[in-house]
């Protein structure tokens, strides 16, 4: 009898710390996810995954939880990567007299075909929810040609919103040429450093007499609002855009000379250097239209 009893107070204290150390893993899962998602682009991902896991019961919801929070955030990632590499057309980033891209994003842009095949491996190695994901991605990054109202331009496509930019500041400067993806040499005279750029639109400022260029390019996504203040603007440029933009930014001598073709239509003399005006605007894509913001 009292071995009975001795033994059903082992087993019950086996259960209780059997339960224990359940909770304790459970922490620890807990706490492994927020450390694994504190960094990832998209948060909100993490936090439904950490709910989803908190509350699973099985590993099969465990790991049912894993491959959609882990699916989205892949598509997160690939989607921003793929509209960053693709933001300027390859036709127009590349020097046809020298036959040499003008700067990274022509690199970028013939990276596609290489994420692509890695979304479709990624894709496959996730399952149903991957293949979902691999389809989704295949759709924004076809870009469709779409005929959208401006308040609907959340819903368009890049070259849609960068030609709704380029028609704002052309009705908004009447009488003054807009430069269209105009190639700029920017060269640091601290550093010595020259970097060349593809700016999207140039807009002459001032009187002839004291003429200065104002920068902006047309950002867009369908993933992130761009319009909200914690999203980090360098993010979306080129590597050579981040470099001029910072100099411009923290208002370092300049040499700033335009060259090609659509600098002579936006009224400029390749190889005469501009004066820029301070700042970058970003005009990016919004529910409600064109929104400006400072680089």
């Amino acid at each position: 009898m009292e071995a009975a009893a001795r033994g059903a107070r082992t087993q019950e204290a086996m259960r209780a710390w059997v339960q224990m150390e359940r909770q304790q893993r459970s922490l620890e899962t807990q706490q492994a996810v927020r450390d694994f998602v504190v960094n990832t682009l998209l948060p909100e991902a993490g936090i439904m995954l950490a709910t989803t896991i908190i509350s699973a019961g099985t590993m099969t919801a465990f790991a049912a939880a894993w491959r959609v929070g882990t699916g989205i955030q892949l598509a997160s990632r690939i989607v921003f990567a793929a509209e960053v590499a693709l933001s300027i057309p390859v036709g127009q980033a590349v020097d046809r007299a020298l036959g040499r891209p003008v700067d990274d994003s022509f690199l970028g842009a013939m990276k596609q075909a290489g994420m692509m095949a890695g979304m479709g491996l990624a894709s496959r190695a996730l399952g149903t929810v991957g293949a979902r994901v691999f389809n989704e991605l295949r759709t924004r990054l076809g870009f469709p040609i779409q005929r959208l109202p401006q308040a609907m331009l959340a819903g368009g496509s890049w070259g849609q919103h960068q030609r709704l930019v380029t028609k704002a500041l052309r009705n908004a400067n009447a009488g003054r040429p807009i430069g269209v993806q105009v190639s700029l040499d920017v060269t640091n005279r601290n550093t010595g450093q020259t970097v060349r750029i593809v700016i999207d639109n140039l807009v002459p400022q001032g009187t002839a007499a004291n003429l200065t260029y104002q920068l902006v390019d047309a950002k867009f996504s369908r993933v992130y609002d761009l319009t909200s203040p914690t999203v980090n603007l360098a993010r979306t440029v080129t590597v050579n855009q981040r470099v001029a933009f910072d100099w411009i930014r923290t208002g370092q001598p300049l040499t700033v000379i335009p060259r090609g073709g659509n600098a002579r239509r936006a009224g400029l003399t390749p190889g005469t250097p501009i004066t820029l005006t301070p700042g970058v605007q970003i005009h990016v894509n919004g529910p409600n239209g064109i929104v400006v913001r400072q680089y």
